[in-house]
C-alpha cells in the first residue's frame, strides 16, 4: 500500500469518526430539547379528548355472532326498493350526466336511440353486468329490479317509451 493511500485512509477514518460523533451529539441534544419542551407544554385534557375523537377508528371488525345493535340496524334497513329515479340520479348520473367514457348523456335522445333499438332487456343486462367502462350495476348495490327501473327512467328522460 502506498503512503498516499495510507494517508487518505487515515484521513477518511478521522472524518468519518467526526461525522458519527456529530450525529450522536445532535441526536442526544434533540432528545433533551424535546423532552424539556414536552414537560413545559403539557396537554390539556380537553384537547386530548378532542384529538382522541378525531383519530378514533371509523369502523370495527367483528368476528363471530353480530352484536345486538348490529342486528337491530339490519332490521331497520328499508325493505322497499329504490325508485328508478333515485338510482339514476344517485348512481348513474355520475357518468351519464356528463357522458363520461362514451356513456350516453341523460336526456340525449339520439344517444339513447341505439340502446332503445337493442331492446330494454339487452340494455338492462348491460347495466347489471357492466359494459365497456361501466362497472356492473354502475358500481352500486342496486338490485336487478332497481337497475331495470333506472334504465326505464333514463329511457323516459330521453323521450323513449
Amino acid at each position: 500500500m502506498k503512503a498516499a493511500d495510507r494517508t487518505f485512509f487515515a484521513n477518511f477514518l478521522v472524518v468519518l469518526a467526526a461525522l458519527v460523533g456529530i450525529a450522536i451529539f445532535v441526536g442526544v441534544a434533540a432528545g433533551l430539547i424535546n423532552s424539556a419542551h414536552e414537560e413545559e407544554v403539557g396537554i390539556d385534557p380537553r384537547a386530548a379528548e378532542v384529538i382522541g375523537e378525531r383519530i378514533a377508528p371509523v369502523g370495527k371488525v367483528a368476528v363471530g355472532e353480530p352484536p345486538a345493535e348490529a342486528a337491530a340496524d339490519v332490521a331497520a334497513a328499508p325493505a322497499e326498493p329504490r325508485s328508478g329515479e333515485e338510482i339514476a340520479n344517485g348512481v348513474c348520473m355520475g357518468c351519464h350526466g356528463a357522458g363520461i367514457a362514451g356513456a350516453p348523456k341523460m336526456g340525449d335522445n339520439a344517444a339513447w336511440a341505439g340502446l332503445w333499438a337493442a331492446g330494454l332487456d339487452a340494455t338492462v343486462s348491460n347495466a347489471i353486468n357492466g359494459k365497456g367502462g361501466m362497472p356492473p350495476r354502475g358500481g352500486s348495490d342496486a338490485t336487478d329490479e332497481e337497475m331495470r327501473a333506472a334504465v326505464v327512467y333514463m329511457f323516459k328522460q330521453a323521450g323513449l317509451e
